[in-house]
């Protein structure tokens, strides 16, 4: 029974970096999958800017 207690997730981390992990995990199970060149650079740079703002480096998005 889970009631008072909640879902234990996949991965433990706080609630407030739960979006950003989600996202990081999420890109790097897509990223290897796609086919097409420029659209894997695209999503290259994604990751490497989510990464990036993750770790508390500037990004190549200026943010």
């Amino acid at each position: 029974e889970i009631e008072g207690r909640g879902v234990l997730p996949d991965v433990a981390v706080p609630s407030e970096r739960a979006l950003e992990t989600a996202h990081r995990l999420a890109l790097r199970r897509i990223v290897p999958t796609i086919v097409d060149s420029a659209q894997r650079r695209q999503f290259e740079q994604i990751q490497h800017d989510v990464d990036a703002d993750a770790a508390g480096r500037t990004t190549t998005q200026g943010g």
